[in-house]
This record gives C-alpha cells, structure tokens and sequence, in this order.
C-alpha cells in the first residue's frame, strides 16, 4: 500500500514521481488451487448499514451501465460493491495474461462473463495485481 503523503514527516515515495496518483495497492502472490477468473472479487463490503443519499440509486445504474460485472447490493443491512477482479486492476500480470495489453483493453475484453468464466488463475503461478487513482477520501 502506498499513499502520497501518507503520513507527515514521512520521506517522499519515488514510486509517485512523474505519476498522476494519490495511492497505490500491489498484491503479489499464489492461489493455492486453481481458481475461475470470475470467482475472484475486488470491492468493499460492509457489516453495517450505510445510509445512502438521495438519488443514489441513479448513481448505481449508470455505474451498472459503465461497468456490466460490478455486483451492487445496497439495499440491505450489509451493503457490497463488488466487481470481478480481471476488469477492476488497473495493472495484473502473470500466465495467461498478455503482458503487452493495455489494461483498458484487458478490463474491457474481461467484461464478457463467458470470457471471465474460461480464465483459470493457476495454482502455484505468481500473479501481481495494482488498483491505484489519483482520488482518495
């Protein structure tokens, strides 16, 4: 995890030089077994009610509209915003993942169901997985 001026005094982090972000998350590692590319989510999901404001339910169709995988139950005591990993990282690499395809066409091609369903994250392979933004509240 990386913040840009995570913490007062905190030494500058080269990683953000030259880079429009405020933050950064990077996770490497291996599935112990192999998984299906369309059981893995990345999102938020919350043991509590959360008050949501008028006209939200707007905003969640037209992010349904922008993003067909993104799985939004808000109606409930325990609301979720989750969306299928292959299509929510702005950066993953390991097999089965072309290295050379601009990560907007690898969330796009990732938005197909069918497409997500055949990918296999395999067992004992290392992957690398980065979500950053240059907005964070």
């Amino acid at each position: 995890r990386r913040v840009h001026g995570d913490a007062e005094g905190a030494p500058a982090d080269p990683y953000f030089n030259d880079r429009n972000r405020v933050f950064s998350m990077r996770i490497e590692g291996a599935f112990r077994y192999d998984v299906c590319g369309d059981d893995i989510l990345y999102g938020a999901s919350f043991n509590v009610p959360i008050g949501f404001p008028p006209g939200f339910g707007l905003a969640v169709r037209f992010a349904s509209t922008v993003d067909p995988g993104l799985r939004i139950d808000w109606k409930t005591d325990t609301p979720s915003f989750l969306s299928p990993l292959l299509c929510s990282m702005n950066e993953l690499y390991g097999p089965g993942i072309d290295p050379d395809m601009p990560s907007k066409t690898r969330r796009k091609l990732f938005k197909d169901d069918e497409k997500r369903r055949k990918f296999v994250f395999r067992a004992n392979e290392r992957y690398v997985f980065e979500i950053y933004g240059n907005v964070f509240n």
